[in-house]
């Protein structure tokens, strides 16, 4: 959702997909989401994971050296595959029910997860039901093609 509340910040006139792949992944950070914020999102997710699954008492610097063995491109498509099983319409269902609010186990849309949610894209509002699969789109790409 930061990349959202860019969007917003920065050019609200000008179409969101064509704006999310000039911005989505670049390498400078000046607005949007840089490949630096994917890459850590993506070895965030990855070593929570690998922590999760692993039965053993196995270290956090292990679990670390391992993952970081791995090429930078190798662990975005890992990660793309494991959370949304390499599927563009996946991540697109899983994006267009977190912008409605934060479920919890059983409870759908936590009481305050939409203004939390808002905090941390530093938006005024939240992205509708097409904007979300639009950001979900482009993300998905980005995942694909991590160096493009």
């Amino acid at each position: 959702l930061q990349i959202w509340g860019s969007y917003l910040a920065n050019a609200p006139k000008e179409d969101l997909a064509s704006w999310l792949h000039t911005h989505l992944g670049e390498q400078d950070a000046r607005m949007g989401f840089s490949y630096s914020d994917v890459l850590a999102d993506c070895d965030a997710w990855l070593l929570a994971r690998s922590m999760q699954s692993d039965s053993s008492e196995r270290s956090l610097s292990t679990a670390m050296r391992d993952m970081f063995a791995q090429s930078e491109t190798n662990r975005i498509k890992r990660f793309y595959q494991s959370r949304f099983k390499g599927s563009a319409d996946n991540l697109v269902i899983a994006f267009r029910k977190l912008v409605d609010g934060i479920d919890l186990g059983i409870f759908d849309n936590v009481s305050g997860s939409k203004k939390a949610l808002l905090i941390a894209s530093h938006a005024d509002r939240l992205p509708s039901q097409a904007e979300a699969g639009i950001l979900a789109l482009s993300y998905a790409e980005s995942l694909e093609n991590p160096n493009r």
